[in-house]
């Protein structure tokens, strides 16, 4: 596992913030394009010393090398994986190669608002250990919810459902414990265990954020041609 492509204008000690993402087959989907519209929202919202890690599972789509270099122009590292497809090894090697005081996970299909990386930043230095935000889903008839009465709901029961826990931030200070919580997550093959797991270690170690986010965006794809559901 070797990054094929590492790019930064100064020195990575002094990046403050790091996007993880893993990916296959999602730069574009039956026409339509995922991982370009979470770069492009990213690129909007975060700061300059920032840089964006992605680990690739052989994509057989559209090569990252033909299009991300030139769009993310900020520090920059595309990770070739190998073996059989697993999301949270995919997400657990981007944490590993983080230079960034923050982490932030996301899975490639996901959109985000402006003032999310300064949000999430302020939750932590406010005292929260990690930030695990719910999303709202864009659907294939372009219809976005939760609703605001789910939301008043989620509020007012206390129930912290199971949306979103894929994306989630921590400082990298807290990543030698979160390794330890994957454990024999990283050989498996499935995408919804491990993200429960290192939720509930995160709580574990201390105070965590979950709560909706306004415009932060699942968007919906077609199953065909992708290991994801």
């Amino acid at each position: 596992m070797n990054p094929n492509y590492i790019r930064y204008e100064g020195s990575p000690l002094n990046i403050k913030v790091s996007y993880c993402v893993t990916n296959y087959n999602r730069s574009i989907l039956q026409g339509k394009k995922y991982l370009p519209r979470l770069v492009e929202t990213l690129l909007e919202d975060s700061p300059v010393e920032s840089e964006l890690i992605v680990t690739d599972w052989q994509s057989t789509d559209l090569p990252l090398l033909s299009w991300l270099p030139q769009m993310w122009d900020r520090g920059l590292q595309i990770i070739e994986m190998e073996g059989q497809f697993s999301l949270a090894w995919g997400k657990a090697t981007a944490c590993e190669r983080a230079n960034g005081n923050y982490i932030f996970v996301f899975d490639a299909d996901m959109l985000v608002p402006k003032g999310y990386t300064e949000t999430i930043i302020g939750y932590m230095n406010a005292g929260w250990k990690s930030v695990f935000p719910l999303y709202y889903c864009k659907g294939e008839d372009g219809i976005i919810s939760p609703s605001p009465k789910e939301v008043v709901e989620f509020k007012k029961e206390g129930n912290p459902a199971n949306r979103g826990q894929g994306c989630f931030a921590f400082p990298k200070a807290l990543w030698p414990k979160l390794r330890m919580a994957y454990g024999d997550s990283l050989t498996r093959t499935s995408w919804g265990g491990e993200d429960h797991k290192i939720f509930w270690v995160c709580s574990a170690l201390g105070h965590c954020w979950r709560d909706w986010i306004p415009g932060f965006i699942h968007q919906w794809h077609p199953k065909e041609g992708s290991f994801y559901e």
